[in-house]
């Protein structure tokens, strides 16, 4: 699509100079404040089937601690004040 386009906006420059200029600068700006919609994925499993996608909830993102197996023994908190503040960080 830009490669189509590119040439057509540069033709503007015989129409006034600075509309190819414009056009050029405020296509990245946009996709950037654009880029800010899409959601946070760091530290969180991805969708893998559709009705994954559909359920996944923006807003909240998975705690570590909650997809730790039974299993896996990282060694116990001391004291409960710990216990709270780990899941408090992993939350």
């Amino acid at each position: 699509m830009g490669g189509v386009l590119a040439p057509i906006i540069n033709m503007l420059h015989n129409h006034s100079p600075a509309t190819p200029l414009i056009i050029f600068g405020t296509s990245p700006l946009l996709g950037a404040v654009l880029a800010l919609a899409l959601p946070e994925t760091a530290d969180r499993p991805l969708p893998d089937t559709l009705e994954d996608a559909e359920n996944w909830d923006v807003r909240r993102s998975a705690p570590i601690l909650e997809n730790l197996e039974p299993d896996e023994d990282f060694g116990s908190p001391d004291s409960s004040s710990e216990k709270q503040e780990l899941q408090h960080l992993a939350s």
